[in-house]
């Protein structure tokens, strides 16, 4: 896995993962990913490969700032990075 760009507000990035994500309508095999220093955490949101948002429905909230730490401990498994969201 590449290592995220540091950004001293928000760190974003659309990883591909398994098992898959479930949202109410659907689920997926990416997920946006975003972690805040200033709020002190990592929210996840359901996205398609290019990541854009299928939807606002927060998958998971984990009060860590590492995207690897958040996914596992939401109980997927990263896959891939698909690359940083400015």
């Amino acid at each position: 896995m590449q290592p995220i760009p540091a950004d001293p507000q928000n760190t974003e990035a659309v990883y591909a993962v398994y098992p898959l994500a479930k949202y109410p309508g659907g689920e997926t095999a990416y997920i946006t990913v975003t972690s805040s220093e200033l709020v002190g955490d990592t929210c996840i949101f359901p996205c398609d490969s290019e990541g854009v948002l299928i939807t606002f429905y927060l998958l998971a909230c984990i009060p860590v700032l590492d995207h690897a730490r958040a996914l596992r401990s939401a109980g997927w498994e990263p896959e891939e990075v698909r690359g940083h969201v400015a």
